[in-house]
């Protein structure tokens, strides 16, 4: 005989699973700005959970909506989406490729002692819009100006560009960055 209360309880359980997932899923790409981005690169870098990390790529690079869109809208950008059709890659591929690269200026900020201060100090971003096809396309290759203690770090990440209202990284993040000391 079939214990319906163990039962039931897998069902919920299953259910509580699958509605958490799916609102991670959608929350994921919820950046209104590029600040809000490298906001939550610094606050997932604080967390020096390797999941988290691996999460926070899986947020920059190009989800599948926005490789719909930019197949509706015959749109390809640095191999993006028309590579990875004829690659037979998964999209999460492409947060994969970010990980090293963003665990290792994690790592070293840490090394470094600069992480547990660290907060966005400037934001300076030269956005360039252009039309392809019929769509407004805005893009930056994005300078950021980190602070910790009396020090400032200069970041470049990478290609940030904004498709039908989501900001994605199009290139691998850079591993460099450089420190200038003695700053208010």
């Amino acid at each position: 005989m079939v214990d319906i209360d163990k039962s039931i309880k897998s069902i919920i359980l299953i259910i509580f699973l699958f509605v958490g997932f799916s609102s991670n899923a959608q929350e994921k790409r919820t950046y209104p700005n590029l600040k809000a981005v490298y906001q939550d690169m610094i606050k997932t870098f604080k967390l020096m959970n390797d999941t988290a990390l691996q999460s926070f790529c899986y947020r920059l690079a190009p989800d599948e909506q926005t490789l719909a869109y930019m197949r509706t809208h015959n749109l390809n950008y640095r191999g993006i989406p028309e590579q990875l059709d004829k690659q037979h890659y998964q999209i999460s591929a492409i947060g994969d490729t970010y990980f090293p690269a963003l665990k290792r200026v994690r790592d070293r900020l840490m090394r470094s002692d600069l992480l547990s201060l660290l907060v966005v100090d400037q934001d300076i971003f030269k956005t360039k819009t252009i039309n392809v096809n019929g769509v407004v396309i805005e893009g930056t290759d994005t300078d950021l100006i980190m602070k910790s203690g009396n020090k400032q770090i200069f970041y470049i990440m990478g290609e940030m560009v904004k498709i039908n209202g989501k900001w994605s990284l199009f290139t691998r993040p850079n591993v460099d960055y450089s420190i200038k000391s003695n700053v208010d």
